[in-house]
């Protein structure tokens, strides 16, 4: 039998090793573009916290608010998640290389340690545990909701191998 079949190839050297889960380690354009821009999405999402300072006046009907602030956290979650896969020992729950989670807006450059895998893993359940009791309801494509919020902390149990806790998530309405 024919051992390429069912592989996939690429010609971009970069692109084969992460088909391979052997990624260059000299740092390419395409890795260093996917860590930068996840770290970007996710100070993004941390600015959020100005929202708290707002006038209640501005936000209609009040709850919406609070829906702002958990939107902001399950995609805060979601970026740390994907770096986490991409660039931590995500399979060890014991391992010291998780990935720096951040949960304040950067204002500067100032690198900072990683965290274990276990800490990080546990930032992106408080993040969906409140964007699951504080986010919308399921509305339209585009919008984060609870339901979301729901799905991913079911995926994120099942990579943290807890397998009964990650089919009750799943279930629950």
């Amino acid at each position: 039998m024919d051992s390429t079949v069912g592989r996939i190839f690429s010609s971009d050297p970069e692109e084969a090793a992460f088909i391979q889960n052997d990624p260059i380690s000299t740092g390419t354009v395409r890795t260093l573009n996917i860590y930068t821009g996840l770290y970007e999405f996710i100070n993004r999402t941390n600015w959020i916290s100005t929202v708290e300072g707002l006038d209640d006046d501005i936000f209609e009907p009040q709850v919406r608010r609070t829906e702002i602030i958990a939107e902001a956290k399950i995609l805060r979650a979601l970026g740390h998640f994907y770096l986490l896969r991409n660039f931590g020992q995500f399979y060890d729950i014991n391992s010291k290389y998780g990935i720096n989670t951040r949960l304040e807006p950067a204002k500067s450059a100032e690198a900072y340690s990683r965290d274990s895998v276990l800490e990080t893993y546990e930032t992106i359940l408080n993040d969906l545990e409140y964007g699951i009791e504080n986010g919308p309801s399921l509305r339209t494509k585009g919008y984060t909701n609870s339901t979301f919020a729901k799905g991913l902390k079911a995926r994120v149990l099942l990579y943290m191998q807890r397998y009964s806790e990650a089919a009750i998530v799943a279930k629950e309405n």
